[in-house]
């Protein structure tokens, strides 16, 4: 597939998702092109790296897109106490460059939410 994700809306875009899970449940497995990150981490178990048309890398998905010594630790129930103890907690540990990045809903959650009535 090539660029599958291009001029989708988000039902779409859940749709898209939907069969390709389908299809990798069934044991079916599929060449996918695309530049957007986000859908290669979600859709795909390996990746190559094209560069000038030749394979420069390639391997299991998260290993290839990972940045080694970084991470994200995803939180409910975050609150600005919780945010201050762990800050300065993992200062202490030796952490370096902390930043809050907030956590984005993306196009299908927004929509399902609007579409239910749920758009909080």
């Amino acid at each position: 597939l090539d660029e599958p994700s291009a001029g989708l809306d988000a039902p779409g875009l859940g749709l898209l998702q939907e069969w390709i899970g389908e299809h990798r449940e069934r044991g079916g497995s599929l060449v996918l092109a695309s530049h957007v990150v986000s859908e290669l981490a979600t859709l795909t178990d390996r990746l190559a790296v094209l560069i000038d048309g030749k394979i420069a890398c390639e391997g299991p998905t998260l290993e290839i897109l990972s940045a080694p010594g970084k991470g994200t630790l995803e939180v409910e129930g975050w609150h600005d106490g919780l945010e201050v103890r762990l800050t300065d907690w993992l200062r202490e540990q030796g952490a370096e460059g902390l930043r809050r990045i907030p956590a984005l809903r993306n196009a299908i959650e927004i929509y399902e939410r609007v579409r239910t009535g749920d758009a909080g």
